[in-house]
């Protein structure tokens, strides 16, 4: 049967249009096989945690977990114009793209809690204050949520190059181990102690290869939140005074996003020498503060 496109051309062009037509059939078919959703993926995820509530010193829970999770292919989604390897790039070996998943993270600590301060009447210090220094000094609360995990994996991307699978552009194949780390000169920032000699530890993998998927390390995420509270109690009943000091990012950590880095949203050799690795983006957020007065009643 006759694709309706060849069709089309026969009807305009005269014979000569059956050679488009077997170019437009072979075409059609492979992005037909190209764009088949399956999920065939294989995955393996190992963790573990410990975990304390109620513990000295007010806090409230405090969790440190480990584990891995390696797949397949990668959670990534795109389209045809975008980086995507979220897709099987050699079908015969699906498994080749078999690495820690984007998300991955080996290690990671958690903790929040609430500390009534010991200051006021009754308290550790000044605990036979006057009922004004109390009102003033006494009777308040700070509370904090924080959270630290190991680095996040990356790829290398290899640019526009399609050495197995001319749909997905390929990831390189690393050579040797460059060092890894955040490293500052001339007012830049890059992943790489040397970048010119690192982009040389990568190249292309030959026909029927897809590459090393996430064999490196960037930063890790790091986030320290705090209050600071007090409640007075007025003399009409049911009605108080909240006072509240917020601070996202206490100590105005900085951690690079190491699968935002360049142009291509990953690390590429399309980037010239100097500028392999250059960070383009945070997983942080600059330090925040925000005061808060509420009425109730």
């Amino acid at each position: 049967m006759l694709h309706p496109i060849g069709a089309a051309i026969i009807a305009l062009f005269g014979v000569p249009g059956i050679v488009a037509f077997a170019l437009i059939g072979i075409v059609t078919l492979q992005l037909g096989l190209l764009k088949l959703n399956s999920s065939i993926g294989h995955s393996l995820e190992k963790e573990g945690a410990l975990q304390r509530e109620n513990a000295a010193l007010s806090i409230e829970n405090s969790e440190l977990a480990a584990g891995d999770r390696v797949e397949s292919q990668a959670e990534r989604l795109g389209n045809s114009a975008t980086t995507n390897y979220a897709q099987i790039m050699n079908s015969w070996a699906p498994r080749q793209l078999y690495g820690p998943s984007d998300y991955d993270v080996r290690h990671q600590i958690n903790t929040n809690f609430v500390w009534d301060l010991p200051v006021g009447k009754g308290k550790r210090f000044l605990g036979s204050s006057s009922r004004l220094v109390d009102e003033i000094l006494g009777e308040w609360q700070t509370t904090g949520i924080v959270r630290w995990t190991s680095g996040f994996p990356f790829s290398v991307d290899g640019g526009q190059r399609w050495p197995t699978n001319w749909f997905l552009t390929a990831i390189t194949q690393m050579t040797a181990r460059p060092q890894t780390g955040v490293f500052k000169s001339n007012g830049a920032v890059n992943i790489f102690a040397d970048p010119a000699a690192a982009q040389n530890d990568f190249t292309l993998p030959m026909p029927g290869g897809v590459g090393s998927r996430n064999i490196l390390r960037g930063d890790g995420f790091a986030s320290w939140d705090m209050s600071l509270g007090k409640r007075w109690q007025l003399p009409m009943e049911g009605h108080s005074l909240q006072f509240r000091w917020e601070v996202f990012n206490v100590p105005n950590l900085t951690r690079f996003n190491a699968q935002g880095v360049g142009a291509s949203l990953l690390t590429s050799l399309t980037q010239s020498p100097n500028n392999f690795g250059a960070y383009t983006s945070l997983l942080t957020q600059p330090r925040v503060m925000q005061f808060a007065l509420r009425y109730e009643f």
